[in-house]
């Protein structure tokens, strides 16, 4: 993700596709990282998206995400904010992933 190109200008797009194609409808995206994924809830009208609320999965841990503000944004404030979150979850995630694998292998262990 931190090497996609354009991500940033593509989630931008994401979000503002998102608000045009579901005007006044709600909608529950997923968007994945590297270790679990956001779920966003989103109500869509008078051209705003109003952030109902705001889930992350780490590795199966499911917790409410403090980063986000609910209630109405833009589209391009949506995108500022999932893009830091992202970023902050996918390391959390490879974090999480090789504490794990690190838990799991015994210390003196011998390769033959």
């Amino acid at each position: 993700m931190r090497n996609a190109p354009n991500f940033d200008q593509r989630l931008q797009r994401f979000f503002h596709d998102l608000m045009i194609q579901n005007y006044n409808n709600s909608k529950i995206v997923k968007l994945p990282f590297f270790g679990g994924y956001i779920e966003l809830e989103m109500k869509f009208d008078n051209g705003m998206i109003d952030l109902i609320s705001a889930k992350t999965s780490v590795l199966g841990d499911v917790r409410k995400c403090e980063d986000y503000s609910l209630g109405y944004t833009d589209y391009v404030g949506m995108t500022r904010t999932t893009s830091v979150v992202l970023r902050k979850f996918a390391q959390e995630g490879m974090s999480a992933e090789a504490k794990m694998f690190h838990d799991v292998m015994p210390v003196n262990n011998s390769i033959v």
